[in-house]
């Protein structure tokens, strides 16, 4: 199997800084769930790797008219005091084409149509997409909400969620995760994106429509 650097990286041209520094910053509907939904929450329970030193489980999908979202846990155990202090910060402060860190929880979706996206934008990974004018070329992945994370103790649990635009298509939606901090190598679990694109129907619509 191929790296997961391999298997996400973008190409070099891929998300210029310099392309989106003046773009207005109105949310385009590919950056988020609508404002005007709640989402109907599709319990998974799936333990996508597991080591001695950590595990990576998706606890639930939130599914909309547009997209879908993904809770992802995961948690840490035996680390040193440095690396506990270390791993909050190295979910974010990397450029895009750099390595990322140990401490970086690498996460990546394989479409039922061979797409592939993943968290491997580093920090300014989230403007690649704020082009209210230009939708994009293929799909999109990036964190969105989720519940922070603890530590203390050389243990450190994370809980970031991801939003996939648009719907996937039925077929196989794989997750691929790797976490050296924790030993889990590139790894993967399979879901049913027909049984989470049948969920979108229970949507509610927050506000009539006009």
């Amino acid at each position: 199997m191929s790296s997961f650097i391999q298997m996400f990286s973008f190409d070099e041209d891929d998300g210029n800084e310099e392309d989106v520094e003046h773009e207005p910053r109105r949310m385009p509907p590919w950056f988020g769930p609508p404002e005007d939904e709640l989402g109907a929450v599709v319990p998974l329970g799936l333990v996508a790797a597991r080591s001695e030193s950590g595990v990576v489980a998706l606890s639930h999908a939130t599914v909309y008219s547009t997209g879908l979202a993904l809770d992802v846990i995961a948690a840490a155990r035996g680390l040193s005091e440095s690396q506990s202090n270390r791993l909050f910060h190295e979910q974010h402060l990397f450029e895009e084409g750099e390595e990322p860190p140990a401490g970086f929880l690498r996460i990546g979706l394989e479409l039922p149509d061979g797409n592939r996206v993943s968290n491997l934008g580093g920090r300014m990974g989230r403007r690649r997409f704020m082009k209210p004018d230009e939708e994009p070329d293929g799909p999109v992945l990036m964190e969105h909400g989720g519940g922070g994370g603890s530590g203390g103790g050389g243990r450190v649990r994370l809980h970031p969620a991801f939003w996939l635009w648009p719907q996937p298509e039925s077929g196989t939606l794989r997750f691929f995760c790797e976490w050296p901090v924790a030993e889990i190598p590139l790894s993967f679990v399979d879901l049913d994106a027909g049984e989470l694109e049948a969920s979108a129907g229970r949507a509610v619509r927050l506000w009539p429509s006009a």
